[in-house]
C-alpha cells in the first residue's frame, strides 16, 4: 500500500481511492467489511470511493451465499481484469514483441516478430504498426489502454525518457519515450530490459525475499537489481562491461577484457567453435547439444567464468536471490557444474548459505510481467483521477 501524505481534500480523495482500488487488486473478492478492516478508512468513506469505482467500471460486485452468520449473501468486490489495458514491449537485436495485457496483468495478446536493422526511426515505426494491428485485432482502442512500457538493453534515463547508451543498438542519448508517446497519445515509459525481468521475476519470488539480482545472459550480459518496498524500486548496471582481464579479448564496448567476452553466449559460441575448428551458428550448436556431441570443456570454462562474475556480484550486492537467465539457458546442461562450483569457490564464506542461485523459470515473460508490474504501478494514479473527474 502507498504511503498516505497530508494534503488538499483532492489529492486525500485520490489517495483513499486509490488504496481502496490497489487492496480489491490484490486480495479481490473482498467485502466492504474486510475493505474498512484493512484501510482503516471510515464505512461511509469506503462505500462512497467503491460505488465511484463501480461507476467507472473498474470494479464489479457479486454475492456470495452464506457469507455471513446469518445466512445473509455478502456483496463481494472484484478488479474488472479488461476494464483497461497495458502494453509491454520488449526490444532486442533481433525481435520486437508486443504484449498486451489487461488490468490483473494477464496477458490477453501477444505478437513476436524479427528485428532487421538498428535504425530508430524503422524501428518505431516497426512498433507502431505492429501495436497498432495487436489492438485493432483485439477490437481496443487507445483510450482503453493505460500506458505503454518498453525495455531496452543498455543505459537509460527513466525520469527523462533517454536511452542514453545502448551498445546493442548503437544508440545514444535516444528520446525515445517522447517519440513513442507523440505516436500514439498514450503515455510510455522507458525500462532497461534487466531491470524489468528482476521485476518480473520478485512479483513470483516468496514474500520474503527483499532483494533479488538479474543477470541476464544473452549475446551480452545484462543486471537489474530490485529492493521490496511499498514500491517498486530498482538499479540496472552493465555489469558485462566490468573488466575481468586487461590483456584479455577485444569487447564491442572498445575495451580490453570484459566479463561479457569470457561469460557471454556469444564467448560460447566462439569457444565451442574455436575447439572445433568450425564456424558453427547457434542453432547448430543448439542441434549438437541434443545430439550430445558438444565438446567439454570449453562449455565448462564459459560456466567456470560465468560463476565467477556471480560471485562477484554476490560479494559487493549481497543479494537474497541471484537469478540467471537469458539464452544461455538453452546450454544449461553443460555449464550448470562449473557454474555452481566456482561461485561456490569465489563467493565470500559467509555468503554461501545465504545468497541462493536460481535459473530462470519465466522465460521472457518475466521481461513483460516487469514491464506490466511498473505501467501499473506508474499510471495508476492517471486512470484512479479519471474516476475523479
Amino acid at each position: 500500500m502507498r504511503d498516505v501524505i497530508v494534503g488538499n481534500a483532492g489529492y486525500i480523495k485520490r489517495i483513499n481511492v486509490l488504496t481502496i482500488f490497489e487492496m480489491i487488486h490484490k486480495r479481490g473478492p473482498i467485502s466492504r467489511k474486510e475493505l474498512v478492516e484493512l484501510t482503516q478508512y471510515s464505512g461511509a468513506t469506503v462505500t462512497n470511493h467503491v460505488k465511484r469505482l463501480l461507476a467507472a467500471g473498474l470494479v464489479s460486485e457479486s454475492k456470495e451465499d452464506g457469507s455471513t452468520g446469518g445466512g445473509r449473501k455478502q456483496s463481494l468486490l472484484s478488479v474488472v481484469p479488461n476494464s483497461a489495458y497495458m502494453v509491454a514491449v520488449g526490444l532486442s537485436p533481433q525481435r520486437l514483441s508486443i504484449v498486451l495485457l489487461n488490468l490483473a496483468r494477464e496477458i490477453t495478446a501477444k505478437k513476436t516478430v524479427q528485428v532487421t536493422t538498428k535504425d530508430y526511426r524503422v524501428i518505431l515505426e516497426q512498433i507502431q504498426r505492429e501495436l497498432e494491428e495487436t489492438l485493432t485485432g483485439a477490437q481496443l482502442t487507445r483510450q482503453q489502454v493505460m500506458g505503454i512500457g518498453v525495455a531496452v538493453p543498455g543505459i537509460i534515463d527513466q525520469k527523462k525518457g533517454i536511452i542514453e547508451y545502448s551498445p546493442s543498438f548503437g544508440w545514444m542519448s535516444l528520446p525515445i519515450t517522447e517519440m513513442l508517446s507523440e505516436r500514439f497519445g498514450i503515455p510510455v515509459l522507458l525500462e532497461n530490459e534487466a531491470l524489468a525481468s528482476a521485476f518480473g521475476h520478485l512479483e513470483k519470488a516468496p514474500r520474503d525475499t527483499e532483494h533479488l539480482v538479474y543477470v541476464g545472459i544473452d549475446e551480452r550480459i545484462g543486471c537489474g537489481m530490485v529492493f521490496r518496498g511499498d514500491q517498486l524500486y530498482g538499479r540496472a548496471g552493465e555489469l558485462g562491461h566490468i573488466v575481468v582481464d586487461r590483456d584479455g579479448l577485444e569487447c564491442s564496448c572498445g575495451r580490453r577484457g570484459c566479463w561479457e567476452t569470457v561469460a557471454s553466449e556469444k564467448a560460447l559460441l566462439a569457444a565451442v567453435n574455436s575447439a572445433l575448428g568450425t564456424e558453427l551458428s547457434r542453432e547448430d550448436l543448439l542441434a549438437l547439444s541434443r545430439e550430445k556431441g558438444l565438446p567439454v570443456e570449453p562449455l565448462e570454462k564459459v560456466g567456470c567464468s560465468i560463476g565467477m562474475g556471480l560471485a562477484d556480484v554476490a560479494n559487493i550486492l549481497s543479494p537474497d536471490v541471484l537469478v540467471v537467465g537469458g539464452g544461455i539457458l538453452d546450454f544449461r546442461a553443460h555449464i550448470e557444474y562449473a557454474l555452481r562450483e566456482s561461485f561456490f569457490q569465489n563467493v565470500l564464506p559467509a555468503l554461501r548459505n545465504r545468497v541462493t542461485i536460481e535459473f530462470s523459470k519465466l522465460n521472457d515473460s518475466a521481461c513483460v510481467q516487469g514491464l506490466a508490474a511498473v505501467v501499473y504501478e506508474r499510471f495508476l494514479d492517471r486512470l484512479i483521477a479519471e474516476v475523479l473527474e
